[in-house]
């Protein structure tokens, strides 16, 4: 899930947020000290996922 130059990345358990404006190649995850930002990269991702399951099942 990418917001500007954020991005929150989950992997199986783990879970990732970069600032890709300052690490463009993914090195360092932020998320614990950008909480907010994770939390709602995290929302987002959620509620699009939800919205895809919707639309999923409408259309089959």
């Amino acid at each position: 899930m990418r917001n500007g130059d954020w991005k929150y990345l989950k992997i199986r358990n783990e879970e990732y947020l970069f600032n890709l404006e300052d690490d463009i190649s993914e090195t360092k995850n932020v998320k614990n000290e950008f909480p907010e930002i994770f939390q709602s990269l995290k929302q987002d991702l959620y509620k699009w996922e939800i919205e895809m399951n919707n639309y999923q099942q409408k259309t089959n």
